[in-house]
């Protein structure tokens, strides 16, 4: 790819190139030039309908299909990016061609591939190939090995502020609050980092200094998952509507992350919207049903909806599938305490909220965030 122009001068290249083609349509150096210049301006449509004018055996070029295949993959085409970058590879087995590839197979959430990409290739000898596989095993529950491939990284130094930030991030989803401090500082001022130190403050329950780290996260990058669902759980405590709200879409941004929904729904359940919290419960028993924290949020909704029955069924159902399920012990408590009466139930729901649990001394915005940490 050429060097990054500025897109008026871009703008301008990109005119002068399509002025040229009028004159000369079939010209394959200035069909591959004009679509160059497009992506360079972040025209996408137009860079694709130039490739898609070349002819079949000219687009089979390394230039032409490796600028085909980063169209593809920058448009979320994420099986057109994987059928040109392994043809590439086959043919060209550079760096290049394998990143895209292991690109294309992480935009396709299969994770197992992008593994299988670097798997007769040498070691990383760079942050974008180490990051692109920590990734899939931070998202495979694999975090053992990504923190193991982090630190081999970090021997060859070869790590930079985004790859340090990712590591922080699995180490914090593997529970080692010491490492992921470690890597969240070396991070710098990169929103991984920042996000992680966020939820380090909040678990030691200094909110100032959370919302301090996620907002700057946010300021870096607005659609970072971690700091809007950490922003959220800052704003529970004095504007439960907004932050039900921003869990809600932190749970969106991380997609596919069950903790992340569960927070949303008693999110939504202490701002007292049922109908938000079921919304977000149900969201979150569509992937996984075995989980007891579903159930639980489940049973303390149909409490405060008056339905015991219900309740006790959920509840039941929490408590086998773990004893220590944060929802299912407090639909236990309180059954035992509001005798049936739905305003009641929502005041213990509040003093939840405000102060621990008496279950590992947490209250449950410190649990929240925990689930928000935990890898399905």
């Amino acid at each position: 790819m050429a060097t990054q122009i500025p897109v008026s001068s871009g703008q301008s290249l990109l005119e002068r190139l399509l002025n040229f083609l009028t004159h000369d349509p079939h010209n394959k150096n200035l069909l591959v030039e004009a679509a160059e210049a497009a992506i360079d301006v972040h025209d996408l449509d137009t860079a694709r309908i130039l490739l898609d004018r070349l002819d079949p055996a000219d687009a089979g070029e390394e230039r032409a299909a490796n600028l085909a295949g980063l169209v593809a993959l920058r448009q979320g085409r994420g099986e057109d990016a994987i059928r040109i970058f392994a043809s590439l590879l086959k043919v060209e087995r550079r760096s290049g061609a394998r990143l895209n590839l292991a690109w294309a197979h992480l935009l396709m959430r299969d994770y197992e591939s992008v593994l299988a990409t670097f798997e007769d290739a040498s070691p990383a000898s760079d942050p974008v190939a180490t990051r692109l596989q920590i990734e899939a095993l931070h998202h495979l529950g694999r975090l053992d090995e990504a923190l193991a491939l982090g630190e081999q990284a970090a021997e060859a130094e070869i790590c930079d502020a985004g790859l340090f930030g990712m590591l922080s991030n699995v180490a914090l989803d593997a529970g080692d609050t010491e490492c992921a401090r470690t890597y969240a500082m070396l991070a710098t001022d990169h929103p991984d980092g920042m996000s992680t130190l966020g939820m380090l403050a909040l678990s030691e329950n200094n909110k100032v200094a959370a919302a301090t780290l996620f907002e700057r996260a946010l300021a870096t990058q607005p659609t970072h998952a971690r700091a809007t669902i950490g922003r959220g759980l800052v704003l529970i405590g004095s504007d439960p509507s907004t932050a039900a709200a921003e869990l809600e879409r932190g749970a969106v941004l991380f997609g596919t992350h069950l903790g992340s929904w569960i927070a949303a729904g008693w999110g939504y359940a202490i701002a007292g919207d049922v109908a938000g919290a079921r919304r977000n419960f149900e969201r979150a028993r569509t992937l996984d049903d075995t989980f007891s924290e579903v159930h639980g949020g489940l049973a303390v909704l149909a409490i405060l909806e008056g339905d015991l029955d219900s309740a006790r069924a959920q509840m039941r159902v929490a408590l086998r599938l773990d004893g220590q399920s944060l929802g299912g012990r407090l639909a236990q408590m309180m059954l035992l305490e509001q005798a049936g009466k739905p305003d009641a139930a929502a005041a213990i729901l509040r003093k939840a909220f405000e102060g621990p649990l008496g279950l590992n001394g947490q209250t449950l915005q410190q649990a929240l965030a925990g689930f928000t940490r935990a890898r399905p």
